[in-house]
């Protein structure tokens, strides 16, 4: 399994962060193939499976504080009967390792240096439109302390706004959240009357609105769609391969 890192979270020394390429793309909670990768995951950063805990992704704009001493309980990774639903996880707690999947959508690193929290956000259109990544800020402030100006920000592997073709019904959603301007610098024109959408660029003016620091907000720069080392849900559907594979993302503070 390869592993890749967000290096200017890394590099504060206070946490280990990942995400992986094509490979193990089994991460579902409830089947042998996921737990497997798990445990690889944990035996590689030297912690227990026990202490990994997951979102329950539906698309949503939830984000729910985690701990150690809840998690193997609710939050466990191993189950076989759905839990609370939350596409974002926060905590404070050291050595429990905040993890989601994404296949196109945008992973969102959160750290705060200074109250010592950490976010883990699976943020898709729907979740960027209603601001989700803005839901993990408040759920830091409200939890941890933290301040917006101080808490960093990272965007994994997704698809790109070159890649990313939509329809103009997704206008509405964004517009709930956004300024007509706005929304118009996140959707580009096409000659076929579709549009690309550039979620990246909204989830940046969503948390810059929401008080983090432009100079705080990192992107890898990785595309899921045109570089073809990660899982891509659009990209999979096209060449015909199994769309149930996803790339695993995680955060964890040391």
């Amino acid at each position: 399994m390869d592993y890749y890192s967000i290096k200017e979270l890394d590099q504060t020394g206070l946490v280990v962060t990942a995400f992986t390429s094509k490979g193990q793309g089994c991460w579902l909670s409830n089947n042998p193939d996921g737990h497997a990768n798990y445990r690889q995951v944990a035996e590689h950063f030297g912690i227990s499976p026990d202490n990994m805990v997951g979102t329950f992704q539906r698309h949503s704009d939830i984000v729910r504080p985690v701990t150690k001493a809840a998690n193997g309980g609710e939050y466990t990774l191993y189950r076989t009967e759905p839990i609370e639903v939350r596409d974002g996880i926060v905590t404070n707690d050291r050595g429990l390792m905040l993890c989601s999947m994404e296949s196109d959508c945008t992973p969102v690193f959160l750290l705060d240096p200074v109250q010592r929290a950490i976010g883990m956000v699976h943020s898709g259109w729907k979740g960027t439109a209603s601001l989700i990544a803005v839901h993990a800020v408040e759920a830091m402030q409200q939890n941890y302390g933290s301040r917006p100006q101080d808490i960093l920000v990272a965007f994994g592997p997704c698809i790109c706004e070159n890649c990313y073709e939509v329809s103009d019904d997704l206008f509405e959603p964004f517009s709930a959240h956004f300024t007509q301007a706005e929304c118009q610098s996140f959707f580009a024109p096409k000659t076929n009357g579709k549009y690309n959408l550039n979620v990246k660029a909204a989830i940046r003016v969503s948390l810059q609105h929401a008080g983090v620091a432009s100079e705080h907000i990192f992107d890898c720069g990785y595309c899921t769609y045109h570089d073809g080392i990660f899982y891509s849900h659009r990209m999979q559907i096209k060449t015909g391969e199994p769309t149930s594979d996803n790339m695993f993302t995680g955060i964890m503070l040391l």
